[in-house]
């Protein structure tokens, strides 16, 4: 219903009040703005969506887009044809938008986003796609996303699939898939379209909240760097393991290139050398017990 009620509230103005006509807009005064703010503010569940899409999402663009982005979006949302929407929350800035750090920035090359992490731990993904199901070659999608350092591959978080939708503008938000480790800071991600086409409208993280093997999330971090490596690495954590921990590391054929158990009293604290192994990628497998705890692929450079 909602969607369908911001189109019609397009189709009559009402998204465009403050607009300039360049843009699709009524170019109308504040006080106008307001009068129409003041009778939808009695419609319940539909003032927050309008509110949303013709305050926090339209108005930004407005004042602070280039040309470029006005071009692109703002006749769209002034039409309804482009529903407006604001996600935000971080740990230090809460819903005060001015004081949010992260974000998430298209290189110059366009081949990854470099993306800024407020918090490591583990995340669910979400994706919200669209693509015509009715077409031979729209059958769905898969993404493969990537952690990258500098040029090199370091890390493949996940690949997922998704069905084909009924439509080019039908989307639908598909979820449920591996989650990923990320540390907090400055992060490179790579989107790898691996089967096309389909239309992304955008990936939400979200920090999971449950436990994996048992281990709540909190124990889960497990820290190797550096990545790349030259000498050695340093494998932290502050999960304390009630079992035995088994490291092995593995070329890319699978074979099996060292291997090392380890009795923690405290928390996880190891270092491995580096000096024997030749440069190239490799996979450390860090088991406890029975339990797989982590892979990471590591590149050793020299």
């Amino acid at each position: 219903i909602m969607p369908s009620l911001i189109k019609k509230s397009g189709d009559l103005g009402l998204l465009g009040l403050s607009i300039p006509e360049d843009y699709g807009g009524m170019n109308m005064s504040f006080n106008t703005s307001m009068l129409i703010a003041d009778l939808v503010g009695i419609t319940g569940s539909f003032s927050t969506a309008y509110g949303a899409h013709t305050g926090i999402a339209t108005l930004p663009l407005n004042y602070y887009g280039n040309d470029e982005q006005k071009s692109r979006y703002l006749n769209g949302l002034v039409s309804g044809d482009i529903k407006g929407a604001y996600c935000l929350s971080e740990p230090d800035s809460g819903s005060d938008a001015n004081s949010a750090k992260s974000k998430a920035k298209l290189s110059e090359d366009k081949n990854h986003y470099i993306i800024n992490g407020q918090k490591t731990g583990l995340y669910d993904l979400s994706y919200r796609v669209a693509s015509d199901g009715s077409q031979d070659y729209a059958n769905g999608g898969t993404i493969k996303l990537q952690l990258m350092e500098d040029s090199l591959l370091t890390e493949e978080l996940h690949t997922i699939s998704f069905p084909a939708t009924n439509g080019w503008q039908d989307w639908v938000r598909f979820k449920d898939f591996p989650k990923i480790n990320l540390e907090s800071g400055d992060r490179k991600i790579r989107l790898l379209f691996t089967k096309t086409p389909f239309n992304l409208n955008w990936i939400l993280f979200e920090e999971f909240e449950g436990s994996v093997l048992g281990i709540e999330k909190d124990d889960l971090r497990i820290k190797v760097y550096p990545n790349p490596a030259s000498n050695e690495i340093t494998i932290e954590s502050t999960y304390l393991p009630k079992d035995i921990i088994n490291y092995k590391i593995a070329d890319i054929n699978g074979n099996l290139l060292f291997e090392k158990q380890a009795k923690y009293k405290s928390k996880i604290q190891e270092e491995i050398n580096l000096l024997n192994f030749k440069p190239g990628l490799i996979f450390l497998i860090i088991i406890e017990g029975n339990n797989l705890l982590e892979v990471k692929k590591i590149f050793i450079k020299k």
